[in-house]
């Protein structure tokens, strides 16, 4: 009989290999926030295969890094906002099709109630085509949600 913790690992890394799968460019189809451009994502499989960087508007000066590993039988991300601060999120252990990060913690945020990043998204809908939606929270609240869709780039 598997435990509860086989069970959330096996979750976890079936979560993360839907991460590693999205090597390569990519284009928003729709939600971008740069009018008249053509905004651009790229994923990159590091560190012997241990971590995820997805880099948002590469080249731009409002670009984000961010990055998705396994701790232990979890899937966690440290995104490295524009805003100035990091915040680190942990996926549910639900679904491997879609992914819900709630907010964990923070670097360089002196306060909760600070605008941050604070839940994200993500809706794999075939291997070309994801959604995701990241929760923009300020004074304790969240004030807005940015809602992206990606095809990949054909290489």
């Amino acid at each position: 009989m598997r435990t509860s913790s086989d069970s959330d690992l096996q979750l976890a890394r079936a979560q993360f290999e839907r991460f590693k799968a999205l090597a390569g460019d990519w284009r928003m189809e729709e939600g971008s926030p740069i009018a008249g451009e053509e905004a651009m994502i790229s994923y990159r499989v590091t560190a012997a295969g241990s971590a995820v960087e997805e880099i948002v508007f590469p080249g731009e000066p409002h670009e984000m890094v961010t990055m998705y590993h396994l701790d232990g039988p979890v899937l966690v991300l440290t995104h490295y906002c524009a805003l100035g601060n990091q915040p680190r999120m942990v996926a549910l252990p639900k679904d491997s099709d879609v992914v819900s990060f709630h907010f964990s913690g923070a670097g360089n945020l002196a306060s909760i109630r600070d605008q941050h990043m604070h839940d994200a998204e993500f809706t794999f809908t075939d291997e070309d085509h994801f959604q995701t939606t990241w929760s923009l929270w300020s004074e304790g609240e969240s004030v807005n949600q940015h809602t992206f869709v990606y095809e990949r780039i054909a290489d």
